[in-house]
């Protein structure tokens, strides 16, 4: 199940992606922040020969210089402080599929170097370790900066860019493709209506003009978020829209149950799980990101996860 994209764009985009999809040459993705390049990622990998191998994603902002080293290459025992074991990095575990390397802009110059040493020499090797592993991953990255200013200024190495930016796919914003907000609006209704066991949910005339108007500072992502809440936490059958100064987006359902009709424990219980919703989305469900950002610890978060049946789509 997938959105119809009407923005003459956006069909452009997804035609590309039918074709490069089935050529292993490296794609990179660029747009603001929320408007869908982990998804066009996963469909690239999808629609390729490689769709029956793993696809790994892994954000480079969310990581320190020394865990993103880790986190890609592996390590070995003894490596570094706290290296118990030997580790497989994400890269290895990619093997035959696909690698999304999201956010490299924000890799430091020093990660910078190393990336650019896996993508010349196709291998790899583990912290602490001589031992070079031969790779055979696709790869696709993505920044939501604007490369040749980060090149220009010396924030981005200009030889790991024209290694990286071999096709280039850039994604309007959702406010230069409004075409696309009903569509999308419908298929998340129905995704999250399905995933969490609801009745199907319908915006009422006035939400509809009111999210055509609304400029959508998060794009995607916020649409996402906005009309997941609004499945998680309304029992009637028409949502509404509540805009606020143009700046915040939130929900209003149709028959919304109040402090009269809904106990204590489960209205805490649909605000926790709203909010451990929200941020696994916002942070790309990179769980060590989540548990700080929350102040919980990594089991904590997945007895939760498992409680509220959350999984990424």
């Amino acid at each position: 199940m997938e959105p119809v994209m009407k923005n003459r764009t956006m069909k452009a985009i997804m035609e590309k992606i039918d074709l490069i999809s089935q050529f292993d040459e490296v794609v990179f993705i660029s747009g603001e922040s929320g408007t869908g390049k982990s998804m066009l990622s996963r469909r690239i990998h999808d629609l390729s020969p490689r769709r029956g191998n793993p696809y790994i994603e892994v954000n480079c902002a969310s990581l320190n210089e020394t865990l993103l080293e880790s986190e890609l290459f592996g390590h070995v025992k003894g490596s570094f402080t706290g290296a118990q074991m030997d580790r497989v990095g994400k890269l290895v575990e990619a093997q035959k599929g696909t690698f999304f390397l999201d956010e490299i802009s924000s890799a430091s110059l020093g990660m910078q170097a190393k990336l650019l040493h896996v993508f010349e020499q196709k291998s790899i090797q583990p912290v602490g370790s001589n031992k070079n592993i031969p790779l055979d991953v696709r790869f696709i990255c993505a920044s939501n900066k604007n490369m040749r200013y980060e090149v220009d200024n010396g924030l981005f190495r200009e030889d790991l860019y024209y290694r990286v930016n071999v096709i280039n796919i850039d994604i309007p914003s959702l406010k230069n493709r409004k075409e696309d907000i009903l569509p999308l609006i419908d298929f998340f209704l129905t995704y999250f209506g399905q995933k969490y066991s609801q009745p199907q949910k319908h915006l009422t005339q006035e939400a509809k003009m009111q999210a055509l108007s609304y400029h959508w500072p998060g794009n995607v992502r916020e649409l996402k978020n906005v009309l997941a809440r609004s499945v998680l936490l309304s029992k009637g059958k028409y949502v509404n829209l509540r805009l606020s100064n143009g700046n915040n987006c939130n929900t209003v359902a149709g028959n919304y149950p109040d402090h009269k009709d809904m106990r204590l424990n489960t209205a805490l219980a649909n605000y926790e799980k709203m909010i451990l919703f929200n941020t696994l989305e916002e942070l790309h469900w990179d769980y060590l990101s989540v548990c700080k950002k929350l102040g919980i610890s990594r089991s904590t978060l997945f007895n939760k996860k498992r409680k509220f049946g959350l999984a990424r789509r």
